[in-house]
């Protein structure tokens, strides 16, 4: 059985929902939900796109969400992204298995499942793995 996110995250709320992501056919020009920065990796896992994302906090740029999206690409949006704005989707849309761990799951095609960061910004190396249920 694959982990959800739901499940992953029980703990903390963090998770807010898989939502559509990539606006093609009813919108004039394409539109990603986050879009301060992105990574695709053949072994990508939630606590890697979380720690991808909080890693570009600085002084000036205030990360906030972590979005996976079709099994390895994983995305980052700022503060008062506007994550909602293509409307949400069915959390079963959100189910391909992440790469790096086959028990998690990684968003879908154009299903992006969002991630609150706020939840992980002080823990240490924002270690994740204590979060893990079996």
């Amino acid at each position: 059985m694959i982990l959800s996110l739901v499940l992953f995250l029980t703990d903390t709320s963090a998770y807010l929902g898989c939502f559509h992501d990539m606006c093609k056919i009813s919108c004039d020009t394409q539109v990603r939900v986050l879009d301060y920065a992105w990574t695709e990796t053949h072994d990508m896992t939630i606590e890697r796109c979380i720690n991808y994302c909080l890693d570009l906090n600085t002084s000036t740029t205030s990360i906030q969400y972590a979005g996976l999206e079709a099994a390895d690409e994983c995305y980052c949006g700022k503060a008062g992204a506007d994550y909602d704005q293509l409307g949400q989707r069915p959390d079963s849309n959100c189910e391909r298995p992440c790469p790096g761990d086959s028990t998690q799951t990684c968003g879908g095609e154009f299903a992006i499942a969002i991630i609150d960061c706020k939840y992980f910004e002080l823990s240490s190396k924002h270690n994740l793995s204590g979060m893990m249920h079996n």
